[in-house]
């Protein structure tokens, strides 16, 4: 087991840091959180009361995670964002780029928040360094609105400055 008696307790509206070496357990700590792995022992509650007795999409509905193995699509910046949203609320969208720094290199693209990734269904599409993406990514987990946002390591990419605005 990597994990064995692992207790805490996370107050509404606080941050907590979870800290340690590398295969300590952190990312399956997480894992387990968002249901994407189940404990061969023990639980998890939530509220009192074990994630596995909620609704599977209402659960999911409460978290939003940020992984360092994060992905971004052949979609545009905005239905990055906003997983593809038909009514996306632009306003939010653009209020993000600025609150995750991305402000000015979005400004910079002849498509602004319209610009796609990767080449392969637009010859203009764009690409980002690691860090650009990471951002946009933390802009969907913000984007979401959960009562639960889970940052997995999703600094790795960039650079001092850039993660200690982040966080």
């Amino acid at each position: 087991p990597v994990l064995k008696n692992i207790s805490f307790y996370i107050k509404k509206g606080e941050k907590i840091s979870i800290v340690g070496l590398n295969g300590a357990g952190k990312s399956t700590l997480v894992k387990l959180i968002c249901r994407m792995y189940q404990a061969d022992r023990g639980e998890i509650l939530v509220n009192g009361k074990n994630i596995y007795d909620y609704d599977y999409m209402s659960y999911m509905n409460t978290i939003s995670a940020v992984f360092q193995d994060y992905r971004l699509f052949n979609f545009t910046i905005a239905e990055n964002i906003s997983c593809q949203q038909k009514d996306a609320d632009q306003t939010e969208i653009h209020r993000l780029i600025k609150e995750v720094g991305l402000e000015e290199k979005i400004a910079e693209l002849p498509n602004g928040i319209e610009s796609r990734f990767g080449k392969d269904y637009d010859e203009e599409g764009i690409e980002m360094s690691g860090g650009q993406g990471q951002k946009i990514a933390i802009a969907r987990a913000l984007y979401k609105k959960a009562s639960m946002v889970i940052l997995d390591e999703p600094a790795s990419a960039l650079d001092p400055i850039a993660e200690a605005e982040i966080y």
